[in-house]
């Protein structure tokens, strides 16, 4: 298989993921990436249904979509693109302005993730492209790294820091799971800090998770805190973009805060931080993890009160308003 080489080659590129919302955040600078390459005449995005909104407002809302460049969101059926280039399926017309095919491996092994490889609709597909297929792996594998570098994410896709100093702390107590999830109890007395101190107004917010999952002790101490379940992408997107400062696990909301360009302090414990770590403007991530992956418990409340007290006083250094 050649080497991809977006930048040189492709006028037309499908983006293929349908993780959940930190996968999807994590290819926001790559699509800004093409929509910013010479030479790019048509990008469209295929994400998780629940994703297309968001995605298609935090690109296209944001005049990163200019120069005749045609750009569209849509929700993931990849089988439907197998159908489109091979077979009796319907044609739409821009399937024929594509000439490359980036699609994203939610689980498996770097590389052509055996997974990915072995599905009907790539075989297919690859009747169509060949190597103009490529399928990706999870962050911080080999296949991810050459296409960041060939499409020149870290330049063309990277986000301006936001001040937001009248905006909120805002702590988002979810993580996709109990495992990942600072115990609800340190969050209460991290904000009760936070309060006592006067570090500013506190915005406490969960997602539908946590309103599946939490036990009675834990939302008694969510609704004491005056916590707010926000189980709609695009409007827990308004209430992160315009916080000063989020603080999160390693889950969806802290990959949206940091591609906002808003200063996040994200909390890891059982999962890689130099695999996972939100990706946003420079100086604005703080990353508090364990030397060796582990139960959440290993983080206390200080660590995160004095990331927190830094960042606001990192703002303060810069005269931000």
């Amino acid at each position: 298989m050649r080497r991809c080489r977006v930048r040189e080659s492709a006028a037309g590129v499908l983006v293929v993921h349908a993780g959940a919302m930190g996968d999807t955040a994590m290819i926001w600078p790559l699509l800004r990436a093409l929509l910013r390459t010479p030479g790019v005449r048509c990008v469209r995005a295929a994400v998780s249904p629940a994703m297309v909104d968001l995605t298609r407002r935090v690109l296209a809302g944001r005049a990163e979509v200019g120069g005749g460049v045609e750009f569209a969101v849509e929700p993931s059926d990849a089988s439907a693109y197998a159908r489109l280039w091979v077979g009796d399926g319907k044609r739409e017309g821009w399937e024929e302005r594509i000439d490359r095919v980036l699609a994203f491996v939610v689980r498996g092994a770097d590389g052509v993730g055996a997974d990915l490889a072995g599905a009907a609709w790539l075989r297919a597909v690859r009747e169509r492209f060949g190597d103009d297929v490529r399928p990706i792996g999870p962050p911080g594998s080999a296949s991810r790294a050459a296409v960041w570098a060939s499409a020149r994410v870290d330049e063309l896709g990277a986000v301006r820091a936001v001040a937001n100093a009248d905006g909120p702390i805002v702590m988002h107590v979810g993580g996709g799971g109990a495992k990942k999830r600072w115990p609800m109890e340190r969050f209460v007395r991290c904000v009760r800090a936070m309060e006592a101190e006067r570090l500013g107004p506190v915005r406490v917010l969960a997602g539908q998770v946590e309103l599946e999952t939490f036990g009675a002790r834990e939302r008694e101490m969510f609704e004491d805190l005056g916590g707010r379940y926000v189980t709609n992408a695009l409007e827990l997107a308004g209430e992160l973009e315009r916080a000063r400062i989020v603080v999160a696990a390693d889950t969806g909301p802290g990959h949206v805060a940091a591609q906002f360009g808003v200063r996040v302090v994200s909390l890891f414990g059982p999962t890689d931080p130099a695999v996972w770590s939100p990706r946003g403007a420079s100086g604005c991530v703080r990353v508090l993890a364990p030397t060796r992956a582990s139960a959440m418990t290993w983080l206390e409340v200080e660590p995160v009160l004095g990331a927190v007290r830094e960042m606001l006083a990192a703002g303060e250094i810069r005269g931000e308003r």
